[in-house]
């Protein structure tokens, strides 16, 4: 039997992300424009050897 009733909406794709909340982007935003520290500037090859040791316990390797 053919059904006069069209199919429920597809669900949203699960990969796309929600929009941001107004209130969040502005935290974000306001949390931006505050100045950082004076010593807090690194050079970038620093910075990554800092994260890599931080986040996955990486060594320098002895040569």
């Amino acid at each position: 039997p053919v059904d006069d009733v069209p199919p429920p909406p597809e669900p949203p794709d699960p990969d796309e992300p929600l929009p941001p909340e107004p209130v969040d982007e502005e935290e974000m935003l306001a949390e931006a424009a505050r100045p950082g520290e004076a010593g807090e500037a690194l050079d970038p090859e620093t910075a990554v050897l800092k994260l890599l040791a931080d986040e996955l316990g990486a060594r320098p390797l002895k040569g």
